[in-house]
Order: C-alpha cells, then structure tokens, then sequence
C-alpha cells in the first residue's frame, strides 16, 4: 500500500534531520580540534612557552673565574677568558703604554701582557709574585693580564652583583661591573678589551 502523503513527509524530515545532525556532530569535532590541540602540538606550545624561560634564566647566571691580586680576590666572567696558563718567560717592553708591561709567547703568537693593579688602585709596593696569565678574548681585542694565582671558578646569578662601592678610586670604578658576594669585585671584561691602552700595538725594539 502506497504510503501517504504525511508519511512521506515525515520520511523526508527525517532524513533531513539526520544530515543536520550528522552535519551538526562534524561542526562541533572541528571546533574541538581546534581548541584542544593534539599531543604533538601541546608539546610544542610547551617547548615554545619554554624557550623564553630558559633563555632569561641562562642570561641571568653568571659563570666567573676569581684570581688573585695584592691579596684581593677579583673576578672575571668565563665567557671572556679564552685561557689561563703560567709564561715561561716575560719579555719586558718599555715604552708600552701603561698598564702593558710586556710579551710572551703563546704557541708562536706574540700576546701583549698587562699589569692590571695600577688600574685598579692596588699598591704594587709588595713584592708580589705575579705567575699566572689570564688570556682574555672578544671585541675583536686579545690580551693576558697577570694574577698572583686563580682561586676558584663558581657560578652565581646576575642579581647577585651588588653595585661597586664610591668610595673606590674613579679609574679602578671605570673597569669593575659591580661587588659579587664575598666582597668580590668583578671586572668589566669587555670595557678592558677596548680599552685606548690596548689598541696601540706594542713593537719590540731592537738594537743596531
């Protein structure tokens, strides 16, 4: 028996409401993928949301060699010292401007050699043994200065570093970043490797 018009009708609807919801399920699926991401994706948030933190934290630490000058111990960040070594010899070269006072041979390159306690207000009066060289490197400048020995090298944060006192001579404040604790004063490296005195390439003289 042939179905009536109502029924067919209501067939008709049926399907129709079928689809909608078929269609409806398909719209809300795609709107969860896009609010929830898949694992993958989670994880590479996490890594990008990550990334900043570890950067800011690695910029805060602060990695220093300390040494030894007139009994004080000073520091250096270890991102400027390419080496530390004791010379076999010191060739002494007067006339270079102060604080050089000589050259040694690094591995056959001629490596100017400074004196750094006139610089940073240390009485030289002592009869100090200076025996070790600390190479400092960067800026397009290389230099060795010379300590009376490296103590201890120690990782801290760059908050740590309290500011450097006044009451410290104005050419000494010129070459210090500030006070670590322990009453350690750290050296700018980068101010030393572009200091004026540095630039003048020192010159061996030599006798007829």
């Amino acid at each position: 028996m042939p179905a009536s018009l109502e029924q067919q009708l209501q067939q008709r609807l049926t399907r129709i409401g079928a689809k909608l919801a078929r269609a409806r399920a398909a719209a809300e699926a795609a709107a969860t993928a896009e609010t929830i991401p898949a694992p993958q994706q989670l994880r590479q948030r996490a890594r990008e949301l990550a990334r900043p933190q570890r950067l800011a934290e690695s910029a805060e630490r602060l990695a220093v060699i300390e040494f030894e000058l007139e009994g004080q111990l000073f520091a250096c960040e270890t991102s400027w010292v390419e080496e530390v070594f004791r010379p076999r010899e010191l060739t002494p070269l007067p006339g270079a401007p102060a604080p050089v006072v000589g050259l040694v041979n690094r591995r056959g390159t001629i490596l100017s050699v400074a004196d750094l306690r006139p610089l940073l207000a240390l009485s030289t009066t002592a009869e100090e043994a200076l025996e070790v060289v600390l190479v400092l490197a960067g800026e397009g400048s290389l230099f060795g200065f010379m300590a009376a020995r490296v103590d201890v090298a120690r990782e801290l944060f760059r908050s740590d570093l309290a500011p450097s006192p006044a009451t410290w001579p104005e050419p000494a404040l010129r070459y210090l970043q500030g006070v670590l604790p322990g009453a350690v004063p750290l050296l700018d490296a980068r101010r030393l490797l572009t200091a004026p005195w540095l630039q003048v390439e020192p010159t061996l003289s030599t006798t007829p």
